[in-house]
């Protein structure tokens, strides 16, 4: 990868597909920490060449996505590939011509947003907020255990029931954002 970055040094993106395809055979006793160190040597040269490298792989076939689970959990392969990447991107098909982009990364807010593939292209439609769509505190109360809590106490109660803690702090700051939770001396309250 170094010698092909070397012979064209306007190089800014490299795409590869799939991982697999060029992934390291190494025998490990522990396989989380083999990928995660072949991860950690391509994120090496993104930083050394100043490229970005976006790395295919697929979701898992067989696995029964429902709305409590963490969408990036279907990424196929170990954690340890993911946890060196800098950044992760699902996408799910909902129709013919839609789908979901679900984004979550080091220096970005996990988002989903809504895409529609027209002319050959993917073209964005909006952000998916299920909180914004839904202006119902109905959703918002079943994480509530008192009139208000804590920003802690809230995540831990949102990860109980099947959100992780990542969208959890997500879901939180924007219904914050967008005036149907309200922050006040460190206590979240739902606004009726």
């Amino acid at each position: 990868l170094k010698n092909e970055i070397l012979k064209f040094p306007d190089l800014k993106l490299i795409v590869i597909d799939t991982l697999g395809r060029v992934k390291e055979n190494t025998p490990s006793n522990n396989i989380y920490l083999a990928d995660y160190a072949f991860g950690a040597k391509i994120q090496n040269i993104t930083k050394e060449f100043g490229v970005t490298i976006i790395a295919i792989t697929h979701l898992r076939k067989n696995y029964k996505f429902n709305r409590k689970d963490d969408v990036f959990e279907e990424i196929m392969g170990s954690s340890g590939e993911i946890s060196a990447a800098d950044g992760q991107i699902v996408l799910h098909k909902i129709g013919k011509n839609s789908g979901k982009l679900f984004l979550r990364g080091r220096d970005i807010d996990e988002k989903t947003m809504t895409i529609e593939f027209n002319s050959g292209n993917w073209e964005f439609i909006e952000f998916f907020e299920d909180d914004i769509e839904n202006k119902s505190l109905t959703n918002w109360r079943v994480y509530f255990s008192s009139d208000s809590m804590n920003r802690k106490d809230l995540v831990n109660e949102m990860e109980n029931q099947g959100i992780n803690s990542k969208t959890a702090y997500y879901r939180i700051k924007t219904a914050i954002k967008n005036g149907i939770l309200k922050e006040d001396n460190g206590k979240i309250f739902q606004l009726t």
